[in-house]
């Protein structure tokens, strides 16, 4: 049990950020497409620091409208990955793309 715990640990604090290479603007769609298999449970996404979507069928896909509302400036896209590693116990890894919004 120890080792489920420490596991948990280790992968719930891992983050990995990746920069873009270009600027978005209204109109644009920004997709995340997480990598998963089949331990993958569900996967959520968040903008800077609101839920935007929760994705639970493969291939965990989501895409993101940038509309009117969204401001310019620099904007965090998050996913939280979600894996079944046993009968009732679940880990997670959060990767972020940072979106520039002209």
């Amino acid at each position: 049990f120890p080792l489920i715990a420490g596991t948990s640990f280790l992968f719930s604090c891992y983050q990995d950020e990746a920069m873009t290479d270009f600027d978005y603007q209204t109109g644009d769609v920004i997709t995340m497409v997480p990598s998963f298999n089949s331990k993958t449970d569900s996967v959520i996404y968040k903008w800077d620091d609101t839920v935007i979507g929760t994705e639970r069928e493969q291939p965990f896909v989501h895409r993101f409208v940038v509309d009117n509302s969204v401001s310019s400036g620099t904007h965090t896209y998050y996913m939280q990955i979600f894996y079944t590693i046993g009968s009732n116990a679940k880990v997670s890894v959060t990767n972020s793309k940072t979106v520039t919004i002209k």
